[in-house]
């Protein structure tokens, strides 16, 4: 999972028009989770934002991804599902971090497939990070991909984009 954080980044395009390409005229730039400094992606975690350093206002919500979950700290769903998935989000108010976001929950359905995402976003807003994802890891099976082409429909009427994971304990 690391590796493909580090892979996105090296392959991070100059721009983006996920998410509706709301903030298209702005360059695509990680900082670490407050919106400045650098991002981390190491074994025992991944956190990163938007550019807050620029005074574009292009940091949202940190993107906070750890490999093992402490859950006394973490938010409980008040009536969990049988498979007492965790939960977890990041509102990216659609800048342009959201690529980035979007294509590292897809690649965390691929390596960790009981995983579920759910977003606001519908098809036209993700394919900019299904194809980037898709160009990026162009062997991968294409069954983890919240759309195919044919499908044109909202993922879920979730308000969020979020992970719901159970066990992290060998995610990174």
């Amino acid at each position: 999972m690391v590796q493909d954080c580090k892979w996105f980044w090296e392959h991070l395009p100059d721009h983006s028009e996920s998410a509706g390409g709301y903030y298209k005229e702005y360059p695509i730039r990680l900082r670490g989770g407050n919106g400045t400094g650098e991002p981390e992606f190491s074994n025992d975690l991944i956190a990163y934002n938007g550019d807050d350093e620029t005074g574009n206002d292009l940091a949202h919500e940190t993107f906070y991804f750890e490999r093992v979950i402490d859950k006394e700290d973490h938010y409980r769903r008040d009536d969990p599902p049988e498979d007492d998935l965790w939960f977890e989000c990041c509102k990216t108010a659609r800048k342009p971090y959201d690529l980035f976001v979007c294509a590292n929950l897809i690649a965390i359905k691929y390596h960790f497939p009981e995983t579920k995402i759910s977003s606001d976003g519908g098809y036209a807003d993700w394919k900019p990070a299904v194809d980037w994802y898709v160009s990026v890891f162009p062997d991968r099976d294409k069954t983890h991909l919240p759309f195919s082409d044919e499908e044109e429909e909202e993922i879920t009427n979730e308000e969020i984009v979020s992970t719901s994971i159970q066990d992290t304990s060998n995610m990174l």
